[in-house]
């Protein structure tokens, strides 16, 4: 859709890159788990009342 708008809208020609997207989409979804399953590891190794007392 955008690149249809784009390509209307302006001299240039817009290109989607299937790899690319793909690409997008494993990197976002290895810096979700990078930041959400490693601290919850770690949290997990506390002990509950350890574990409210920092937060």
């Amino acid at each position: 859709m955008c690149t249809i708008l784009l390509s209307n809208l302006t001299p240039m020609t817009a290109l989607f890159s299937p790899a690319a997207a793909v690409g997008g989409v494993v990197i976002a979804a290895a810096i979700g788990v990078g930041f959400g399953v490693f601290p919850a590891m770690r949290a997990a190794r506390l002990a509950p009342i350890e574990a409210l007392r920092a937060a």
